[in-house]
């Protein structure tokens, strides 16, 4: 638990060490320390406390090699990316030249017109995967403003679908770069919308503290893949037909480059739960 809410390892080092005194003092209350009951006693809980810490610190190292591994992982793709992404730019534009001059010329055969249409419907979608997956490479510095978040979720889910639950709390401002973080919101009802299908239920809440926001999308779908749980804000990860891979990815990239985190759980509709954390205007987005 102390790895899933990435607890730094210093503060559950300590907290076991606290753990072990409030143990020990217990043990004390109930029998003498000195005689042969109290020191198996003690020497018992302190075994288990033992056992305990060592169990978590394997956690930690676990997690932290998965880390190491996706970090280089996603160098490696980020090179692929930056080559391949420019490399298609190139027959793409010949593509929509040619489509245009093609559509320019009078032609009454409807078949004709419409493979014409098709071709351009899918040229656009290359450009706009080549596009996202440029986006996850560049390290450009983001617009920072102040942004009411309630506002901007509010605004984006009427993009997705008008059936999405979301009650607009009092204003709670955040400092960063509003297009971004539409996309986040953007990217997760839509795929909320898409695992909940055509009857479900999505709902969406959004709420403050006195450090941060907490945006909580859910829906009543089948839930989170069990085999990609621990890949999925990972690129070209993904369960959803069609779909490539790369809107998780998008989604924790901005809201990490916000200073946030972002997560994902099983929700109380039964389906999945990603929670996004940001924080408020006095945050440093970087």
């Amino acid at each position: 638990m102390h790895v899933q809410i990435a607890l730094p390892q210093h503060y559950m080092v300590s907290a076991m060490n606290v753990v072990r005194v409030q143990l020990r003092d217990r043990i004390a209350e109930v029998v003498d320390e000195r005689s042969d009951e109290g020191r198996v006693a003690r020497d018992a809980m302190e075994r288990i406390c033992d056992l305990d810490l060592a169990l978590m610190l394997h956690t930690y190292r676990e997690d932290l090699e998965a880390s190491q591994a996706r970090s280089e992982r996603l160098s490696t793709f980020g090179q692929l990316v930056g080559s391949i992404g420019h490399e298609l730019r190139n027959p793409l534009g010949v593509i929509e030249t040619s489509l245009y001059v093609l559509k320019g010329r009078p032609s009454t055969d409807e078949r004709t017109l419409k493979h014409l249409d098709r071709i351009g419907l899918q040229v656009t979608l290359a450009n706009d995967i080549i596009t996202q997956l440029l986006e996850l490479i560049r390290d450009q510095p983001i617009k920072t403003g102040l942004v009411d978040l309630g506002q901007l979720v509010s605004e984006a889910l009427s993009s997705v679908n008008e059936g999405i639950v979301f009650t607009l709390p009092p204003p709670i401002q955040v400092q960063g770069d509003a297009t971004q973080l539409r996309q986040v919101v953007v990217n997760l009802a839509q795929n909320a919308t898409h695992f909940a299908g055509a009857s479900g239920r999505v709902e969406v809440h959004l709420q403050a503290t006195a450090v941060d926001a907490t945006l909580t999308v859910d829906d009543d779908g089948p839930g989170i893949d069990p085999t990609i749980r621990n890949r999925l804000f990972e690129p070209l990860v993904t369960t959803r037909p069609g779909g490539i891979g790369l809107g998780l990815a998008l989604v924790r990239r901005v809201v990490e480059r916000h200073g946030g985190v972002v997560s994902a759980s099983r929700g109380p509709l039964g389906g999945a739960r990603f929670t996004v954390q940001l924080p408020l205007q006095g945050g440093e987005p970087s």
